[in-house]
């Protein structure tokens, strides 16, 4: 596909203009650091980054008068960056990210998709030594998860992210011991909640203490109380087809 520059200027005042510009400038040189696309744009040079700037959008409503146009500005969306589906959610994957898109945003795109689907862009190995058993691995490091089967085949893999600095979801081996579906929700956050106060953890698989797969949204890093969040079609995939209550949970360390 062909890519275009995402900021075209427009009837914008020079202040305004300039105004802009610094800000979007100030932030795409910051990269936000800490993003998982960000930095592995940078390293690995099977991919390149786009920055999200600043667009402008006009459109007409009626009025008595007439017609008039609106403008507003803002960053484009994932949609009309990767207006193919599958395209697009590879690449959101890949980014480890599926929250809005935003001003300074880096996102890494493969240099050479055609053919290619998700599983040719994991980070995990397709084989592994038998567990003998079927396991789910998080690793914080890859910021993804792997589900392996008995023999220690890749079934699936997909982005997750952990707790965030000082609340690191804990290393170690774990079972699954409950389940529940796209209604579930926090026991505990936000502090005192009760019912639908309650923060969504839709098709949540609960190990160790407390902790639990989940769908949720994901921006690049870490950033969850110590749940494991993943995209919400892997969270359905995991808990319908895959995760049984007594299923094998290793967490590797930061």
């Amino acid at each position: 596909m062909t890519w275009k520059p995402f900021f075209r200027p427009s009837k914008f005042t020079p202040l305004f203009l300039a105004a802009a510009l610094f800000l979007v400038g100030g932030l795409a040189a910051a990269g936000y650091v800490g993003q998982y696309g960000a930095e592995l744009c940078e390293r690995d040079r099977a991919f390149r980054c786009v920055v999200v700037r600043t667009t402008t959008i006009t459109s007409e409503i009626e009025t008595k008068s007439g017609t008039r146009q609106i403008k507003s500005f803002g960053p484009p969306t994932w949609e009309s960056l990767f207006p193919e589906e599958r395209e697009r959610e590879t690449i959101k994957k890949i980014n480890r990210m599926n929250v809005r898109l935003q001003s300074g945003y880096r996102v890494a795109v493969p240099v050479e998709m055609k053919g290619k689907d998700l599983m040719d862009f994991s980070p995990f190995p397709d084989r592994v030594k038998p567990f003998w058993e079927k396991v789910v691995i998080f690793d914080p490091r890859l910021y993804a998860f792997a589900a392996y089967d008995e023999q220690g085949r890749l079934v699936k893999w997909g982005p997750a992210v952990g707790g965030r600095p000082g609340l690191e979801t804990p290393a170690g081996e774990y079972r699954i011991v409950g389940k529940r579906g796209a209604g579930c929700r926090s026991r505990k956050y936000p502090a005192g909640c009760t019912g639908s106060g309650c923060s969504p953890m839709p098709y949540c698989m609960y190990f160790g203490d407390g902790f639990a797969f989940h769908g949720g949204p994901l921006p690049g890093r870490h950033a969850s109380h110590g749940c494991v969040r993943l995209f919400k079609d892997d969270a359905m995939w995991l808990n319908l087809e895959f995760v049984e209550e007594g299923t094998r949970v290793i967490i590797r360390p930061y």
